[in-house]
């Protein structure tokens, strides 16, 4: 038979609650407080692109456009 050796599974970086930046990037010198605050600044961060992408996309789309529609148009489905 072949018995082949597995690989242990990779252990999770950090629990849901807890801050992923620090122990991702190894901020050693860094104080406590200071790693709450970007691990607070990078999570706004990822709400705000969550929540923006699929606006930006549709405005970048609207202003390459030739020719443009009416900007009604795109918002109201009934016009």
């Amino acid at each position: 038979m072949d018995e082949r050796r597995r690989r242990p599974r990779p252990q999770p970086l950090a629990r849901r609650n807890e801050p992923v930046l620090p122990t991702m990037l190894g901020f050693v010198g860094l104080s406590d407080d200071n790693k709450e605050r970007i691990s607070k600044a990078i999570e706004v961060a990822k709400t705000i692109v969550h929540y923006g992408w699929i606006p930006t996309i549709l405005l970048v789309a609207y202003r390459a456009s030739n020719p443009r529609p009416p900007l009604m148009r795109l918002i109201s489905p009934l016009a």
